[in-house]
C-alpha cells in the first residue's frame, strides 16, 4: 500500500507543493490504482495468446524519416536564463544526504 509518506516523498522529488487534503486524495486514488492492478494479476488468462498490437494484421505504421529544421544552439539556449559554458546549466540534485 501507499501511504502519505510515499506521496510526499515523490512531491518533493517533483518539486510539487501539495497540501494535506491532496496528500489524502492522492493516497487514495493511488492506493484505488493499486488495488485494481492487483484485481487484474487474478484474471485466469490460460490459454490465452498475448497480443502484441492490436493492429496486429496491419503492422506496425512507419514514415519516412526525414530531417526538419532544428535549431541553432544559439536559438536553443536563448530561451534560458540558466547558461553555463554554451550548455543549460540545472540544479544539483542528490537523493539520500
Amino acid at each position: 500500500m501507499i501511504s502519505e509518506k510515499d506521496i510526499m516523498y515523490v512531491a518533493d522529488l517533483a518539486k510539487i507543493k501539495l497540501d494535506a487534503a491532496e496528500v489524502k486524495k492522492f493516497t487514495s486514488d493511488l492506493n484505488d490504482i493499486v488495488e485494481y492492478a492487483a484485481m487484474l494479476k487474478e484474471v485466469d488468462v490460460a490459454g490465452v495468446e498475448p497480443m502484441y498490437s492490436p493492429n496486429l494484421d496491419e503492422g506496425t505504421p512507419e514514415r519516412e524519416d526525414v530531417v526538419g529544421a532544428s535549431l541553432t544552439q544559439s536559438e536553443a539556449l536563448a530561451a534560458s536564463k540558466y547558461i553555463d559554458r554554451g550548455h543549460f546549466r540545472v540544479p544539483k540534485i542528490i537523493e539520500g544526504q
